[in-house]
């Protein structure tokens, strides 16, 4: 879904059309475990970065007005591989949005090994309480 927030390039072969084309093809379904979007050269200059982060938060902008939950049979549109039979929870998109955002801001000091905490899984977080 991100990749569709990419903006709109203007030319046949830009770096947004690189990304976009990329982070497309990723989406389909076909890869198992690790998804190849190459962000290390997605984010090796200003204008990657820019378009990355700009393209994730105008999704998670997007997804903080939708309903708390997707209906999954409507992503079947998309092409991906396989079928969704249930609702997709908001919340799970949101976060694995951030995580994206911490990881390009370097806020995540972990490693691919580290699986103690994987954004968008187990049971939605609890509101933390007004200070």
């Amino acid at each position: 879904m991100a990749a569709l927030h990419i903006e709109d390039p203007v030319e046949s072969g830009s770096l947004a059309t690189t990304i976009r084309d990329q982070w497309l093809i990723a989406s389909r379904g076909y890869f198992q475990g690790c998804v190849p979007i190459d962000l290390d050269e997605d984010l090796s200059t200003d204008e990657g970065k820019r378009l990355v982060t700009g393209a994730i938060k105008s999704l998670q902008k997007i997804l903080a007005h939708s309903p708390e939950k997707l209906d999954g049979r409507a992503f079947n549109l998309l092409g991906i591989e396989g079928t969704f039979t249930g609702d997709i929870e908001t919340w799970r998109l949101i976060e694995v949005g951030q995580a994206m955002l911490d990881l390009i801001d370097g806020k995540i000091k972990t490693t691919a090994r580290d699986d103690s905490k994987m954004p968008g899984y187990g049971e939605k977080p609890r509101p933390r309480p007004a200070s």
